[in-house]
């Protein structure tokens, strides 16, 4: 919880997590699609109800190295793919206000 939360809002914390898209997810996919996941906080401020969104995209890459053993075939299947992080945009990090009817959007870039 606090890693996703230190990483919505600060962009911190996930250097050395590994794959931010749960390999359980990935094995759905096919090489080389792009998988996108993303962290959203609610929180309020003066009365003033807002909402973050932080997101990032990796794609699944077959491994090189990866040879399968049969003895091996259920815990293997995880191992012949890395989930490789995409570079980020300005855009996949927001904060807006919330209210019923009208949203007002405010990007904030990232470095």
């Amino acid at each position: 919880m606090f890693s996703a939360i230190n990483w919505c809002l600060y962009n911190e914390g996930t250097e050395g997590i590994g794959a931010l898209v749960s390999k359980e997810e990935a094995l759905k996919y096919p090489m080389g699609k792009e998988l996108e996941t993303s962290v959203k906080i609610w929180f309020e401020h003066r009365g003033i109800t807002y909402v973050a969104i932080r997101k990032a995209k990796e794609r699944k890459v077959a491994r090189r190295d990866f040879s399968p053993k049969k003895e091996d075939s259920e815990s293997s299947k995880y191992h012949n793919f890395i989930l490789e992080r995409l570079p980020t945009t300005e855009t996949d990090f927001v904060v807006y206000e919330a209210h019923d009817t009208v949203c007002y959007l405010y990007l904030i870039r990232t470095y």
